[in-house]
């Protein structure tokens, strides 16, 4: 028996600095304007080793950064998701939309209209950042 994945987020709301925190979970997305990057983590679920690996992955997110994390429900259906990576950057980097709950919303579409009924629950999670000021990096959301 071992446990479900596990993602945890820290960000650092003075620095801008995020740290992903996944055990055996699927990737996390960033989106920054149309480019699209994969965290993740080769932590496998709690309990399938007798000792515990966790993984801390870095990040600086600027102004605008969409983070999408995605359960693995969602990929669960009858029909498994292939190179599922590729297919959730692919539709987040022609995606238009910065709101979060209309991107979450989407995503759970495309998935079910994919996989068909999932096994498991159908989690998506979309933040978009504001406010990060990382001294240094210009701010994409300002008009030049």
């Amino acid at each position: 028996m071992y446990s479900p994945p596990s993602i945890h987020l820290l960000v650092d709301l003075s620095s801008g600095r995020t740290e992903f925190i996944e055990i055996g979970a699927t990737p996390t997305f960033v989106k920054r304007g149309d480019t699209v990057s994969v965290v993740k983590s080769e932590a496998l679920p709690i309990g399938i080793l007798s000792q515990l690996h966790v993984e801390c992955v870095e990040h600086f997110p600027v102004n605008g950064d969409l983070l999408v994390m995605i359960a693995d429900g969602p990929f669960s259906g009858r029909r498994q998701a292939v190179n599922r990576e590729g297919w959730v950057s692919g539709f987040l980097a022609k995606y238009r939309s910065v709101n979060p709950k209309e991107i979450a919303e989407k995503l759970v579409q495309r998935c079910l209209g994919q996989q068909g009924e999932p096994d498991d629950d159908v989690t998506v999670v979309v933040i978009r950042l504001t406010g990060v000021e990382v001294p240094g990096l210009p701010d994409p959301t300002a008009v030049h």
